[in-house]
């Protein structure tokens, strides 16, 4: 089961922040959860970093093959995937 939602407003009132914050709570409260947060930006290749249990890792998206691998349809785990930026 798929939930969808999202966070609009102009530059600069919060949307970024808010969102870490809820995903620390997040982290903090269970184990259960796979985080992962993708800058998108207009002049390079879209940055992440991504929370699993104890594990974290960060890098660039240089494919299609890279982010299909990032989000691991095959996990068990609940994911939260925060696309940040435009």
């Amino acid at each position: 089961q798929s939930q969808w939602g999202w966070i609009l407003g102009p530059p600069g009132t919060g949307k970024s922040i808010t969102a870490y914050f809820y995903l620390l709570r997040l982290l903090n409260s269970s184990k259960e959860w796979k985080i992962s947060w993708i800058h998108i930006s207009r002049r390079s290749y879209p940055r992440y970093v991504q929370f699993d249990g104890n594990f974290k890792c960060s890098g660039e998206l240089d494919g299609m093959d890279h982010l299909i691998e990032l989000l691991d349809f095959e996990s068990e785990k609940k994911h939260i995937v925060i696309l940040d930026g435009y």
